[in-house]
C-alpha cells in the first residue's frame, strides 16, 4: 500500500502533466477549415470549363493557398491593392473590372463583393476534400509530399517530382473562392506549374447562369 507522501506525489505528477497537456493544446493552431460546398462547385465549373489536359495531366494540392499571387507582401498590402480599382493605377487588379465589359452594371455591385469574400477566405488557408460526386477527375495530392520536393536541395527536383508522379505532368494550386452575397459572381486563383520556367498563374471570373456557373473572364497575373 502506497503512503500518504507517495499518493501525494503521484497526484502532483498526474496534475503537472495534465497542466502542460493543456498548455500544449491552448497553443495549437485550430484545424484548418474545409471548402464549402459552393467553393467545390466553382473550382468543378472552372476546371471543366478550362483545357481539359489539367484535369488528366496535373494533380492538384490538398491545401488552398495564394503564396504566389500574394508575392511575399504583407497581406494588408496585398489586400488594399487587389481591392483598388482606379482607372488611373496600372496594376493588375485593375482589370478585373473591366472584363466584364457591357455587363459592368449587372455585376457591378457583386464583383467587390466577391472579392471581399475572397481576401476574407484567403487570410487563412483550408482543407481541399472534394466532394465524391463532383465530376473531377483529377487527383487530390499531399501539399506536403509535393512542396517537399521543391524545398530539398536537389539539382533536378522535377525529375524527382516526374518519378514520385509518373502521371502528372504538373500539380495545380487552388485558392479559396470568393462568392458574392447573391450568388452571382465568383472569383478563384489557380496556380499551374509544368517544369523549370513553366508556369503560370490565373484569376477566374465566373458568373451565375441559372442553376450553373459560367467562366466569364481569366486574368493572368504571372507566367514563366
Amino acid at each position: 500500500m502506497k503512503s500518504p507522501r507517495a499518493i501525494l506525489a503521484t497526484a502532483m505528477v498526474a496534475i503537472i502533466c495534465g497542466a502542460f497537456a493543456l498548455a500544449v493544446s491552448s497553443h495549437r493552431r485550430p484545424p484548418s477549415p474545409n471548402l464549402t460546398l459552393a467553393e467545390q462547385e466553382v473550382i468543378e465549373a472552372v476546371l471543366s470549363q478550362i483545357e481539359m489536359q489539367l484535369l488528366t495531366n496535373h494533380v492538384i494540392l490538398d491545401f488552398t493557398t495564394i503564396k504566389d499571387l500574394q508575392r511575399d507582401k504583407d497581406y494588408g498590402v496585398f489586400s488594399k491593392q487587389f481591392r483598388e480599382s482606379h482607372p488611373d493605377t496600372r496594376h493588375w487588379t485593375t482589370r478585373l473590372y473591366d472584363l466584364f465589359h457591357g455587363h459592368r452594371d449587372r455585376y457591378k455591385d457583386a464583383l467587390p463583393r466577391a472579392v471581399a469574400d475572397f481576401l476574407r477566405k484567403n487570410a487563412d488557408r483550408a482543407q481541399i476534400d472534394f466532394r465524391a460526386d463532383l465530376a473531377l477527375r483529377a487527383r487530390l495530392v499531399s501539399e506536403t509530399s509535393v512542396m517537399e520536393i521543391f524545398d530539398r536541395s536537389v539539382d533536378s527536383p522535377w525529375k524527382l517530382f516526374r518519378r514520385r508522379f509518373p502521371n502528372a505532368s504538373g500539380f495545380l494550386k487552388l485558392s479559396r473562392v470568393g462568392i458574392s452575397p447573391d450568388n452571382l459572381v465568383a472569383i478563384v486563383y489557380m496556380g499551374e506549374y509544368n517544369g523549370p520556367m513553366s508556369g503560370r498563374g490565373n484569376v477566374y471570373i465566373l458568373h451565375r447562369n441559372g442553376a450553373k456557373w459560367v467562366l466569364h473572364a481569366t486574368q493572368m497575373v504571372w507566367v514563366s
